[in-house]
């Protein structure tokens, strides 16, 4: 069982669109995953043209 996380473990990442998403994760996750989280999230949230 993992010990309960500190304070200095946590890593909080938000992003600020029309609405805003807040993601919480660990030091090492984040340094694992974060960029490549924030890079499906601006994906995602870009604007692009509607299709007709």
């Amino acid at each position: 069982m993992r010990p309960p996380l500190q304070d200095e473990d946590i890593r909080h990442i938000t992003f600020n669109t029309p609405f805003e998403i807040g993601i919480t994760m660990t030091e090492e996750l984040f340094q694992q995953y974060g960029e490549v989280m924030q890079k499906i999230m601006q994906d995602l949230l870009m604007d692009t043209p509607a299709k007709e």
